[in-house]
């Protein structure tokens, strides 16, 4: 709402000149633009031009009870530029703009009026994070602006509060309360100047709770004896305060508590020089642009971010596809449109007041994901030691729960930091303080068991007999065989040539029927083609084409499966390269599926490529037999078993016919059941 001495001034002022500031300047009288920078220089307190973040919200704390999540979004919409500073032209423009409900708090806080000091009430009476009165807020407006009586009970007040609402509404804006000051004004007989000069003298409800009397031997810590005074959990000095027990400030003394801590204002969002010499800082070989090499450490450290995700987002900045990002594209970068994963990137990249805490948060939510959930936020709770008697896990399921959206299951980055003031209200402590220590955790601890040494386990100089010389402890392969590096295996490729492919006499199915095993690809005779060919006839195994079992296997025994490629996703990615109809895929939908592969996890081809390649091929997992001494050596074998052996050995058709004809009883089967028998077959 405008002022009415400005308003009265605008009136006659046409439309279309309130749609640029430059026209809006020229329209107001000098009165008016005396009373516009007035108060622009009223909250430009340190003089330079601009009203910055923190300046803006010193004065909406001292005034309002808004949340630093509303006061930073109005920041945003009165930020047109987004150069994180409001000009002289974007404070006049919001002034007379439109506003939401929200701004419409600020403003009546930031604009002085007639009704200004009346709408404060109101709004304070609301609540924090609403822009409407309930019946019950304004019952308790009635209670502590002492409105209540015989003349005027409750039951009047909620009687008053359903004439004025909107039929199905539940909440009342400030016109509507406004109407019900005249009511009660008329109900009570008391003059309305008056009730509303009541009204506005009360600045907001008033919070009544048990207060705690004084015990001598738990306040006064000057009577603690033993380790009590010495430990020093109970006499820790304020100022030590900040390092050592930053979220215990709930359990310090009263006088510890009654100590005020300014806290620090947050700095603007970075300039573009400021930009520019961060890019400069990134440019580690001086050439002008930024790499993938040189970010992707970068973002991998700070940020953990995957290595698919960094390479999205890379293609993202890099408008131009030249594979470089140039200074205009990171500038543009920074301050236009990022998605969620591309925020978690700005603020390793990006120092400010909030990137630690930022940070944090993100190495909670995972290092996929860019919202955390209910489990990971009590983890975080726990690990940065906010859990106590004042705070329990179950506190923090219920916060969780306040700030939730319905039917979301997890939370931004703004719902986070109103959880941090919730825990801070909850806890008494600081709420600077609380965003530190969280910023300084850095990210999630894992606890897991320590394998101790085993020294004829983990020494393998200390390995005797066949353990210190079949290989298999020796060398890290699956299949217990040592692996080729890539070199010896394309050297034996060149040495063994392609192989040569004749075409079928049959008349050759159609790719739609049946998948084709002949590869029709450019790269057929290069040595790499043909390793890979084997590889996948080594997987198909007696048929010429592979299943989705198959496919499964391969990329389990060649290492592909990961956390960004499942087991899933490959059943997934078959689905894809399979013909309708059919079951199986050749080696051209293999290859196919290697691209998809690829691209799921954000590397190239080839690389995919050598790392099948140099890998053992199928992992065959059988049971080993136990050595049998009187089995497998035959040295010990005697009598007719030895010369039985001897015979299969040496003349296993001989023997097979002299069996077959050997004289069997009727009944009876025919068996090596007795020695007379296998003597008179090896006779």
């Amino acid at each position: 709402q405008v002022p009415k001495p400005l308003f009265a001034a605008l009136s006659t002022v046409p439309l279309v000149l309130l749609t640029s500031s430059s026209a809006l300047c020229i329209a107001m009288t000098q009165q008016q633009r005396d009373q516009m920078k007035d108060l622009f220089a009223k909250y430009d307190t340190n003089g330079d031009g601009t009203i910055s973040l923190s300046e803006i919200k010193s004065v909406l704390k001292s005034v309002t009870n808004m949340s630093d999540a509303d006061i930073q979004a109005m920041f945003r919409t009165m930020d047109k530029n987004g150069d994180g500073s409001i000009e002289y032209d974007e404070f006049v423009n919001w002034v007379f703009g439109r506003h939401s409900k929200k701004d419409a708090r600020a403003k009546a806080a930031l604009i002085p009026s007639d009704t200004s000091g009346l709408q404060l009430a109101f709004y304070n009476f609301c609540g924090p994070a609403a822009a409407e009165m309930d019946g019950k807020s304004f019952t308790k407006l009635c209670k502590d602006c002492k409105l209540l009586g015989k003349q005027f009970s409750v039951t009047d007040a909620d009687l008053v509060f359903s004439k004025v609402i909107v039929p199905g509404q539940r909440r009342i804006g400030f016109e509507q309360f406004e109407r019900t000051l005249e009511l009660v004004a008329e109900k009570t007989g008391g003059d309305l100047e008056v009730l509303r000069e009541d009204v506005v003298a009360a600045h907001g409800p008033a919070f009544a709770g048990t207060q705690r009397e004084k015990v001598r031997l738990h306040d006064d810590k000057s009577t603690y004896t033993g380790i009590h005074g010495s430990d020093g959990r109970h006499s820790i000095p304020v100022s030590d305060s900040t390092t050592t027990t930053g979220r215990r400030a709930s359990r310090l003394s009263i006088d510890c508590e009654a100590t005020n801590r300014s806290k620090s204002p947050a700095s603007p969002s970075p300039s573009r020089e400021r930009v520019k010499e961060l890019f400069f800082q990134y440019d580690k070989n001086g050439d002008g642009t930024i790499s993938i090499d040189e970010l992707m450490p970068i973002l991998q450290s700070v940020a953990n971010m995957r290595e698919a995700d960094i390479r999205k987002m890379f293609r993202t900045m890099d408008k131009n596809g030249d594979g470089s990002i140039e200074i205009d594209e990171f500038v543009s970068w920074v301050f236009g449109r990022q998605s969620k994963q591309d925020a978690r990137a700005k603020a390793a990249l990006i120092p400010s007041d909030t990137s630690g805490l930022q940070l944090t948060f993100y190495k909670f939510c995972g290092p996929a994901a860019t919202e955390m959930d209910g489990k990971s936020f009590t983890k975080l709770c726990k690990d940065c030691k906010l859990l106590g008697k004042q705070f329990t896990a179950a506190d923090a399921d219920v916060i969780f729960s306040k700030v939730i959206v319905p039917g979301q299951r997890r939370i931004g980055f703004e719902q986070f930091e109103r959880t941090l003031e919730l825990v801070a209200e909850k806890t008494g402590a600081d709420l600077e303080e609380l965003r530190e220590d969280i910023a300084a955790a850095h990210g999630p601890a894992f606890v897991g068991t320590q394998k101790e040494n085993v020294r004829l386990h983990d020494d393998k100089s200390t390995y005797t007999g066949i353990h210190g010389s079949d290989g298999r402890h020796s060398v890290s392969s699956k299949s217990g065989g040592p692996r080729l590096g890539v070199d010896t295996m394309l050297a034996a490729a060149q040495t063994k040539g392609s192989r040569p492919t004749t075409p079928s006499t049959s008349a050759s199915p159609s790719r739609a029927s049946t998948p084709s095993l002949v590869p029709s690809r450019a790269s057929q005779g290069s040595s790499s083609s043909s390793l890979l060919l084997d590889l996948f006839k080594g997987f198909c195994g007696m048929a010429h084409d592979i299943d989705g079992k198959g496919f499964a296997k391969l990329c389990k025994d060649c290492d592909l499966l990961d956390k960004a490629f499942t087991s899933t996703d490959a059943d997934i990615l078959f689905a894809k390269v399979v013909t309708k109809g059919q079951r199986r895929i050749g080696y051209n939908q293999f290859l196919d599926a290697l691209k998809l592969v690829a691209e799921k996890k954000g590397v190239e081809v080839v690389d995919i490529e050598r790392t099948l390649v140099v890998s053992s091929g199928p992992v065959l997992m059988a049971t080993q037999p136990e050595k049998v001494r009187l089995h497998d050596d035959r040295s010990t074998y005697t009598a007719a078993v030895a010369l039985l052996a001897t015979v299969l050995r040496n003349h296993p058709s001989t023997l097979c016919s002299s069996f077959l004809a050997a004289p069997v009883g009727p009944g009876k089967k025919i068996g090596f059941s007795s020695n007379a028998l296998l003597l008179r077959c090896c006779c």
